[in-house]
């Protein structure tokens, strides 16, 4: 997922309960930490990654049913 000042995260259909957001470097270094309680439908969500250098980093996205891992590039 290219990027560059803020990193969108959107889904259309995500189970109730409870999200965890992490964006992790190439260390597994957990530099940005969000947990949201999702009522259930469309999930919205924005990332800012200003503070973060020009890189590669992984968003990890993980709720009760499952996780899942997304390269994010800052250009």
């Amino acid at each position: 997922i290219p990027t560059q000042n803020w990193l969108k995260i959107s889904a259309s259909e995500m189970g109730a309960g409870k999200l965890q957001l992490r964006l992790m470097n190439a260390l597994g270094q957990i530099l940005l930490e969000r947990s949201i309680v999702h009522e259930g439908g469309a999930l919205q969500q924005q990332l800012d990654l200003n503070a973060l250098p020009v890189g590669i980093y992984y968003l990890n996205v993980r709720n009760d049913h499952g996780s899942f891992v997304a390269k994010v590039i800052k250009e």
